[in-house]
């Protein structure tokens, strides 16, 4: 009973939580007439119920993990039990039919017993009625003194033969309600020791009911858990497109981008590679089995003690984008190179150079970090062709 209603009290925390996120979500303001601040501020919000939620899965998913395993103990402990009992049925089915044997042994000792009592009784009834046949006239009758002692002693051998045969078939008898009586009582052990274990099964079998309750519920709640955790993470996507669009909008209004000057060469389309001290590309540019069916836009670069390295920019150019950011691309700079080409590093752990700010190829613009969407330190680095910021292209075709 504890155990379900401290399952039944973290389902209602729960459930209040993601309650209270559906509220908050449905009053933010809508995203079209909010600045970069505040939609940046609806993104924290946004991501913290994600990582909430999070932990709330992660909780359900450990406690029907710890509700299965104590599932599945008390099935086993069932059915230890279930084999103990099914033995002894088995015994005491055998111990039944013992029984049924002696109490037919005994019904054959007992006729044999009554059937040579009444010869017994006719004989003496038979040799008191007639004088001829008893046996002092027998005896008596003898021709010889010889002829006497052999039939006094035939006679004394037929009472004592008649004696003893009813005494031996007696003792039979009560040998075998003996035997009878204490497989009897082998039995009642038996019974008892099963009645035992018929109790503790079904106090078993109770408990799993409440335990499959609780994995029920469990079931439920985590369904429910998914669907909000889904519905929140489609809303931080429609967020952070909206925030790009944003910074897009904004950077344009103040003059960024543009097809060259700036103070600077337009690139010839050979980019340096970016972080000097790490060359190991973790994930490759487009579909890869780091990202399954996720289009990875650019490279990750990342190799053991990268986190702080210098990032350079890949070529001469002018910054366009320089934000500090928790999502998407963490802190991020947008480089513009001149004749439509611009390069992105992204998830910085700190960054050396300002929006309109011109850089040299090689020039230390950025250290790497794991800000933003990121597992762990690396460079995400993206080559973007064309206007308003183009789109992605292979890195590797320009380094």
């Amino acid at each position: 009973m504890l155990l379900k209603k401290r399952v039944v009290g973290m389902l209602s925390v729960m459930l209040s939580a993601a309650m209270v996120f559906n509220i908050a979500v449905m009053g933010t303001p809508r995203a079209e007439a909010a600045s970069i601040g505040e939609l940046n501020s609806q993104y924290s919000d946004l991501q913290q119920q994600i990582n909430d939620l999070q932990g709330d899965l992660d909780s359900i998913t450990d406690e029907t993990a710890r509700q299965q395993a104590e599932q599945q103990q008390l099935e086993q402990q069932m059915g230890i039990i279930q084999q103990q009992v099914d033995l002894l049925r088995t015994k005491i089915d055998t111990l039944n039919a013992q029984i049924a044997e002696k109490e037919q042994y005994i019904e054959q000792k007992e006729a044999e017993i009554a059937e040579n009592e009444e010869l017994f009784r006719q004989r003496l009834k038979a040799q008191y009625m007639s004088p001829d046949a008893d046996g002092l006239s027998a005896v008596l009758g003898a021709s010889t003194f010889s002829e006497m002692l052999i039939k006094a002693d035939t006679m004394t051998r037929i009472a004592d033969h008649d004696k003893q045969l009813i005494e031996t078939l007696t003792q039979q008898k009560a040998d075998l309600v003996a035997a009878k009586d204490e497989l009897a009582a082998s039995k009642a052990d038996l019974e008892s020791s099963k009645s035992e274990l018929d109790s503790k099964n079904a106090q078993l079998a109770g408990q799993k009911s409440v335990v499959d309750a609780n994995i029920d519920q469990l079931n439920q709640q985590k369904a429910m858990t998914e669907s909000q955790l889904a519905q929140r993470r489609d809303e931080l996507k429609v967020n952070q497109a909206q925030i790009e669009a944003a910074i897009k909008e904004n950077e344009a209004n103040n003059g960024g981008g543009g097809s060259g000057g700036g103070g600077f060469t337009p690139s010839s389309g050979v980019f340096q590679w970016p972080v000097p001290s790490c060359s190991n590309i973790y994930a490759p540019y487009g579909y890869s089995a780091i990202y399954g069916s996720e289009w990875h836009t650019g490279i990750d670069i990342s190799g053991g003690g990268i986190y702080g390295q210098a990032i350079v920019a890949a070529d001469d150019g002018q910054v366009v984008s320089a934000i500090y950011g928790n999502y998407g691309y963490g802190n991020y700079l947008l480089v513009y190179h001149g004749n439509g080409l611009y390069t992105l590093y992204g998830h910085c752990s700190s960054l050396a150079v300002g929006k309109g700010e011109t850089v040299r190829r090689g020039q230390t613009i950025a250290y790497v970090g794991s800000t933003g969407n990121s597992t762990g330190p690396h460079l995400h680095f993206e080559v973007r062709q064309g206007g308003s910021y183009g789109s992605d292209v292979n890195p590797l075709n320009y380094l």
